[in-house]
């Protein structure tokens, strides 16, 4: 985000396209420094704008990186004004930042329950085995035990699988 405004801002104050790219080169730290040192790299050996944002996207296999990429190739085929498209390009990329942090704050305690859950039967189980021995012998020597045990098993993973899906929001 903070990198397609400092484009943005480049672009505004008349700078070219590959000149914002530098200044980020310059200004950022790493690893987006060196991205764009890689664009730049490319684009002074001659590769197309586009296909050099192609690497870039092949390289980082980020959505965030995908939205830029796509978004300047619209622009260098539609036209439009570069700087704008980038500010709201990074907008929607503080914003979705913002709502997995929001997210993973709702579902954490979803996912301390789900923890819970699975580690509780175990250890009650262990438990029960110490404090009387012989207890459990029967889950564990007999054909309903082991079936009844079986069971318990195929519903906590099934729990588990259905826990997992519901703590996986994606944005």
């Amino acid at each position: 985000g903070d990198a397609l405004c400092m484009m943005a801002s480049s672009l505004r104050s008349g700078y070219s396209f590959m000149r914002s790219m530098q200044v980020v080169r310059d200004e950022m730290d790493a690893p987006i420094s060196e991205e764009f040192g890689r664009v730049l790299d490319e684009l002074n050996v001659g590769v197309s704008q586009e296909r050099a944002l192609q690497h870039l996207q092949d390289r980082c296999k980020s959505n965030d990186i995908e939205l830029v990429v796509t978004a300047c190739q619209i622009q260098a085929s539609v036209g439009g004004n570069l700087a704008q498209i980038l500010d709201t390009t990074a907008e929607m990329i503080r914003e979705r930042s913002r709502l997995q942090g929001e997210i993973g704050a709702l579902t954490a305690e979803g996912r301390l329950s789900a923890g819970i859950l699975i580690i509780l039967p175990p250890l009650l189980g262990i438990l029960v085995s110490r404090l009387s021995p012989g207890y459990m012998d029967p889950l564990f020597q007999t054909h309903t035990g082991i079936m009844l045990l079986s069971g318990a098993c195929f519903a906590m993973l099934l729990g588990i699988l259905v826990i997992r899906k519901l703590l996986a929001v994606q944005i």
